[in-house]
């Protein structure tokens, strides 16, 4: 997952690997699995968990209920501490970790 961290917004890139897992994106999944902060951008998949002008406008759509997706974020994404990573690119494995813990 690479992650770009901004001054005023933050981009995530999940791998294909990481949007078809069910534990973080599941795309292709069962709705009410299916995290609703994945789209496809110009760029591919981004996921605008952290990308605040993105999120405003998904979230009042999710908050009625008029998103496909269910799913409110992944742990992983939801937990992730932006100022600690703090501005530039970073590359992180979410199913490494998720792996490491069991």
């Amino acid at each position: 997952m690479k992650i770009k961290v901004e001054g005023w917004h933050t981009d995530i890139y999940p791998t294909d690997k990481e949007i078809k897992h069910e534990t973080l994106c599941n795309i292709g999944g069962e709705a009410e699995k299916t995290c609703v902060w994945l789209i496809v951008a110009p760029t591919g998949f981004e996921c605008i968990c952290h990308h605040r002008m993105a999120f405003m406008v998904l979230a009042d759509r999710f908050r009625k209920g008029k998103t496909t997706a269910k799913k409110d974020g992944c742990d992983f994404v939801n937990n992730l501490n932006i100022p600690e990573l703090g501005i530039g690119e970073h590359t992180l494995n979410p199913l490494e970790d998720k792996l490491l813990e069991s």
